[in-house]
This record gives C-alpha cells, sequence and structure tokens, in this order.
C-alpha cells in the first residue's frame, strides 16, 4: 500500500470512528460522492474496522420499536376537521369563480383590457414592416405596464 493510501486510510478510519470536524467530514462526504477511489478506501477502512465496530444486536426489537415510534395513519384527523374555517371557506369553487369574475369586472371597468387592445392594434398596424408583429406586441405591453409602474 502506498505511503499516500495508507494516510488516506486513517483518515477513512477516523471518519468511521466519528473522530473529525464537521467540516473535515462533509468534505469526506462530497470525496465519497465524486471519487471512486474514495469509495474504495473508505469500504476498505470499513472493513479493517468491522471487529472494532459495535454490532447490531436484537434488530427485530427495534425494528418494532421504530414502527411503533412512526405515526399511525388511523390516528390522522379528519382533513375536514383540521381545515380551518376560513379555509374551507376559500376552497369553495363557487367563491373562487365570484373572485375570479370580480377580478376581471375591475379590470375591464379600469380600461386595462382596452387600453391593452388598443396598443396591441397599433403595434399590429404600423407601417413599418422590419419589426415582427410579436416584438411589438411585447414592446407595447410592457410599455403599458412601465407606466403602470410610475
Amino acid at each position: 500500500m502506498r505511503p499516500q493510501d495508507q494516510a488516506s486510510m486513517q483518515i477513512w478510519k477516523a471518519y468511521i470512528q466519528g473522530e473529525l470536524t464537521w467540516e473535515e467530514e462533509k468534505r469526506l462526504e462530497n470525496m465519497l460522492l465524486e471519487d471512486e477511489e474514495a469509495a474504495l478506501l473508505y469500504s476498505e477502512a470499513l472493513s479493517s474496522l468491522e471487529s472494532e465496530l459495535p454490532e447490531m444486536r436484537e434488530d427485530e426489537r427495534w425494528l418494532e420499536g421504530l414502527m411503533t415510534s412512526l405515526p399511525d395513519a388511523s390516528d390522522k384527523a379528519d382533513p375536514a376537521k383540521e381545515q380551518s374555517f376560513i379555509g374551507r371557506w376559500f376552497n369553495q369553487a363557487w367563491l373562487q369563480y365570484v373572485i375570479a369574475a370580480s377580478i376581471t369586472l375591475l379590470l375591464m371597468t379600469g380600461g386595462f383590457f382596452d387600453h391593452l387592445f388598443s396598443r396591441a392594434n397599433e403595434a399590429i398596424h404600423r407601417p413599418n414592416q422590419d419589426v415582427s408583429v410579436s416584438d411589438r406586441l411585447m414592446k407595447a405591453t410592457t410599455g403599458w405596464f412601465d407606466k403602470l409602474n410610475k
């Protein structure tokens, strides 16, 4: 084994045993994702420390404890009860239609669509044909929005 591999092996052993700082651990984890040789050295270090690492005993009991600590699907409350009164109110389809119609009516009475279509009509019927219609429409629309923001 090369001296640099031996040093790397010691670093990986320290990583496995949890003796490194958080920054060093993150750097090594990134190396595991990017470098295949690092992954091989890690697996060698892991196999060399296999006798020193604690064994997983009573794994069935541990698994049962884990499963009992998870929330049960039958314990979930009724979604209709979880939602607040206002949340249920706004989920009504007819209310959403009323809000959309109100916004449309507000835009229509404010002249938004008239102004937009008149500017679009001007952009389409300009005699200068070296610029495409879509570019002229876009310039007219953005110009209107710029005036609106002022």
